[in-house]
């Protein structure tokens, strides 16, 4: 019994021989290119994957140095607002300089020294009237 099965398969291959040839030429065929794009889709996968990696890691490093920028002016903020500027120091250093020396001013007469000897002139010009 096998040796028949074995007969009508060899002369089922015999009578198709070209088609089954055919046929395995178009399996192999097929089976390199599926390969062929497998192996190109996994390089993709790895170059998004390493992308993704890295724009990740861009966004990341953007948003703590966005962060550490906010934190450094709200802390710029905090000391306008609490400390006075150096020429706001200049202006009060002045001002408590023009203050003192007010304070340590001899007292005048209120007439300045024009005013005085236009008085005294006036004084010994002045004919009696």
């Amino acid at each position: 019994m096998l040796n028949e099965v074995m007969q009508t398969g060899q002369l089922l291959l015999a009578s198709q021989e070209p088609m089954v040839l055919a046929a395995a030429a178009t399996a192999v065929l097929l089976l390199a290119v599926v390969l062929h794009h497998a192996r190109k889709i996994r390089q993709l996968q790895q170059q998004l994957i390493q992308q993704d990696r890295f724009l990740r890691q861009e966004l990341k490093m953007m948003n703590q140095g966005a962060i550490g920028v906010g934190n450094r002016v709200k802390t710029l903020e905090k000391q306008v607002r609490t400390q006075p500027s150096e020429f706001e120091q200049r202006l009060l250093a002045q001002a408590s300089v023009a203050a003192q020396s007010q304070d340590t001013r001899p007292n005048r007469p209120s007439k300045s020294r024009a005013e005085q000897a236009l008085a005294d002139w006036m004084k010994d010009y002045r004919t009696p009237a």
